[in-house]
């Protein structure tokens, strides 16, 4: 018996004031929505990112940490509101990110050297 269709849909953002001189202080923010089948919003997050919570996530110290943020938007997403939903097993799930890269690290389950591959 098929279960219930629900769509994810997850987003990060990070613009640092060095690369974005119009902004006075470094903004990170990860967000999530989950809707039912029906087209309903069921349940999302969002939540801004510390500066040593990025800090954290850049042990690298990278120019940007955008791939990271989208990773574990993808794992809040996939963790906080499916089960704030009480989704079951035969339910279908779809999750859209929004980075080729971040889908591409997630559909084949390979972890990379960084942060990211702990977090997958």
């Amino acid at each position: 018996m098929v279960g219930q269709g629900w769509l994810i849909l997850t987003l990060a953002v990070y613009s640092a004031c060095r690369l974005m001189p119009v902004l006075k202080t470094q903004l990170e923010v990860l967000g999530g929505v989950l809707f039912n089948e029906h087209g309903e919003m069921s349940s999302f997050f969002s939540a801004a990112v510390s500066k040593a919570q990025a800090n954290r996530l850049n042990p690298l110290v990278k120019e940007t940490i955008i791939f990271e943020l989208e990773v574990l938007a993808a794992l809040l997403g996939g963790t906080l509101l499916l089960q704030a939903a009480a989704v079951c097993a035969n339910d279908r799930v779809v999750l859209f990110l929004d980075s080729d890269a971040v889908l591409g690290r997630v559909i084949s389950g390979k972890s990379g050297l960084g942060l990211d591959g702990q977090i997958i």
